[in-house]
């Protein structure tokens, strides 16, 4: 279990797999509300339940995957009937179109590495639609491995600085992570990031939750062990293709490891 001096330690250390992995998350966030107004995050929703049930059967209490999927279903308002119907058919109760896991793999403009990971009935429409944004960003499609080596799954939890009426000073959030078994913290600008193994990420998430530390973003992802920075056009172009990919209906997560300015991410919003 890490100690709050494990976390100060890291602070003035290279800990390069946490950095800026929250903006682009909150950018994801904020396109999924937008998508939701036409209803097209419900399909996105109801496959990453099906897949997360599949994998890890109908209990979220002790499926987080499925637990953290059904968080953002409510969220977004995805109907009760939805949701029974994709956790029936990801535990094999019902019969429906099969659904595949794809991974695929990129540079973006400037040389930043991309992985999209989508969920498909139709394996041949999901690469063409994926093709196509890279190639209309100036990006390029790569082969398994390509990327993924410069990446690593782990749990990424963002608590808010304001809860309700509760403020969360760092020294809360640095103790709770050291309490609780957390790889590292971090402060953000309206928050600390918190990084959990993907064995402990389901109980850290509970502890806090416990501790009235409720998080905005709960879920494992694929970190980069080290970001590109990426300015001017690059910059620019690559933000458009990780919001175009994120569009697709297929596509479930895409990750990178640019480092884009903040202004642009603020334009973006």
């Amino acid at each position: 279990m890490a100690s709050i001096f494990t976390f100060f330690v890291r602070r003035f250390t290279l800990n390069p797999v946490m950095s800026g992995h929250s903006k682009w998350a909150n950018i994801k966030f904020r396109k999924a509300a937008q998508d939701s107004r036409k209803g097209a995050v419900y399909s996105k929703l109801s496959k990453a339940i099906l897949l997360a049930t599949r994998r890890g059967g109908k209990d979220p209490e002790t499926n987080f995957d499925l637990k953290n999927a059904l968080m953002k279903a409510r969220e977004f308002g995805l109907p009760k009937d939805n949701i029974q119907r994709a956790i029936a058919r990801g535990a094999g109760e019902v019969e429906g179109i099969t659904m595949e896991e794809l991974t695929y793999e990129g540079y973006g403009p400037g040389g930043a590495g991309i992985i999209v990971e989508a969920a498909s009935e139709n394996r041949n429409r999901t690469a063409s639609d994926v093709r196509h944004l890279f190639t209309k960003f100036g990006g390029s499609l790569g082969t398994i491995g390509s990327v993924s080596w410069k990446f690593k799954r782990m749990g990424l939890i963002v608590v808010p600085k304001d809860i309700g009426d509760k403020s969360v000073t760092e020294m809360e959030a640095l103790e709770a992570g050291a309490d609780l078994g957390a790889e590292d913290v971090k402060p953000i600008s309206d928050g600390y990031e918190i990084l959990t193994s993907i064995e402990d990420f389901g109980r850290v998430r509970l502890g806090l939750e416990k501790r009235g530390l409720a998080p905005r973003l709960a879920e494992l992802s694929l970190l980069p062990s080290v970001q590109i920075p990426i300015v001017g056009d690059d910059a620019k172009r690559t933000l458009e293709l990780v919001m175009e990919l994120e569009s697709l209906e297929d596509v479930q997560n895409v990750t990178t490891d640019a480092d884009i300015p903040d202004e642009l991410f603020s334009q973006a919003a």
